[in-house]
């Protein structure tokens, strides 16, 4: 306040707690699959160091590693890693061979196979519609 008039300002305190972060328990994904692990929870004003240089709060996953982030803000430092392994096993592929005849009311077989020892199959019951070249 003076001679001249008065001014008035309104603003609020609040408290910035240290970062606090986890990232997940260590993890194994299927070939070529992308993850973006997002350390972005809630963390005002913090700045992010991934150990591969990434300063974003998100990160890109495409290989196998330790991957390690450091969350830091004025009131502390927050870290985690994790171990990312890749199973080599491919993706699951199928081819249907079909036996008997191709006529509209007669049974037809079906049988599967897949490139992968260990998958599993489900077959469906519901109506299949099957086009036949000759």
């Amino acid at each position: 306040m003076n001679r001249c008039g008065a001014d008035t300002v309104v603003f609020k305190v609040g408290e910035l707690p240290p970062p606090k972060f986890t990232l997940p328990a260590d993890t194994i994904l299927c070939d070529r699959t992308i993850w973006e692990p997002d350390a972005s929870q809630p963390q005002p004003r913090s700045t992010y160091q991934w150990n591969d240089g990434s300063t974003q709060p998100k990160n890109r996953v495409e290989q196998e590693g330790t991957y390690t982030v450091t969350i830091t803000n004025p009131c502390g430092t927050s870290s985690g890693s994790i171990n990312v392994a890749y199973l080599n096993t491919p993706k699951a592929s199928t081819t249907i061979n079909l036996k008997g005849k191709y006529c509209p009311g007669t049974a037809l077989t079906l049988s599967g196979n897949s490139i992968n020892e260990n998958d599993k199959y489900v077959w469906s019951t519901l109506a299949i519609a099957v086009k036949v070249s000759r």
